[in-house]
């Protein structure tokens, strides 16, 4: 039988560096390799409304590390985060459960922090005292659609952008420079697809940053190992979106449409496969 664990971290906001009242809790499942994440907060108003940025706590050198992983969004002072990701490598953050000590959350105010610890970790206080650490990141291997099996597009093997000071109005242009593109067929129809990960949403505008924190985007990527960036023409001129693969049918278009990806683009010629999407904006 594979190894099972399961347990509850409780959140606390710490404000200039005292612990302050309990504010929710961090659920973890652990099986068969893969880690169950899912947060729950309340009583949560100095998010500005950007909702709050979430993450790993770990320790570099004896030395505090964020990992930042998603966005929660906040409504009414509440918010949940779910995913589900790899005990090894956490939401693609290089940081293994076992070397993770807990979760951080923090909105505008720089001064408050919402930190769960796991058992065993100390009160991580000194966690308050350094800034986020950027993320290096490994050279991946993408995998092209396994749909698009007559595309010429192999394994590809290429370092991470480093798109975070891009001007906004040529971002597409740029990403299409870094990215893979996937989707012979609908490309045929004017249709660009990029192929990307989860932890690329982080080099889109701010505002799509919750995006990384998304069920049905995180269960979409961790079952077919990419998610797609696209451009395609709209009445208006040119659309983008955001797009998980899937299948076409009421039980997978509930879902999707529950977790704001309510549109299906058909990519395998017959009406069944292709990407759940969500039109979104490239503008900062």
């Amino acid at each position: 039988m594979s190894e099972f664990r399961r347990w509850i971290s409780y959140i606390y906001l710490y404000n200039q560096g005292e612990k302050g009242k309990n504010t929710g809790f961090a659920k973890v499942d652990v099986r068969n390799g893969r880690c169950r994440l899912h947060i729950g907060v309340k009583g949560v108003y100095n998010c500005d409304g950007k909702g709050l940025e979430v993450g790993i706590y770990s320790r570099r050198d004896g030395r505090p590390v964020r990992s930042p992983i998603g966005r929660m969004r906040i409504q009414g002072g509440c918010g949940e985060f779910s995913g589900v990701t790899a005990e090894g490598n956490l939401f693609d953050t290089g940081v293994s459960l076992e070397d993770s000590g807990g979760l951080w959350l923090t909105g505008s105010d720089e001064e408050a922090f919402y930190l769960a610890f796991w058992e065993g970790e100390e009160d991580g206080t000194d966690f308050l005292e350094r800034k986020p650490e950027p993320k290096k990141e490994p050279e991946i291997q993408l995998k092209a659609a396994e749909m698009e099996q007559s595309d010429e597009e192999a394994v590809l093997e290429k370092p991470e952008p480093e798109l975070d000071n891009l001007p906004r109005p040529g971002l597409w242009e740029s990403l299409c420079r870094y990215y893979p593109k996937t989707g012979q067929r609908l490309r045929e129809r004017g249709i660009e697809l990029l192929q990307i990960r989860p932890a690329d949403i982080r080099y889109l505008p701010r505002q799509l940053w919750h995006y990384g924190g998304n069920s049905f985007l995180l269960h979409g990527y961790y079952h077919y190992h990419h998610l797609v960036l696209g451009r395609m023409t709209g009445r208006n001129g040119p659309e983008y979106i955001l797009g998980v693969r899937g299948i076409k049918n009421e039980r997978e278009k509930f879902s999707a449409g529950l977790f704001g990806f309510d549109s299906f683009l058909e990519a395998d010629g017959k009406g069944r496969e292709g990407y759940w999407y969500t039109i979104i904006s490239l503008d900062s």
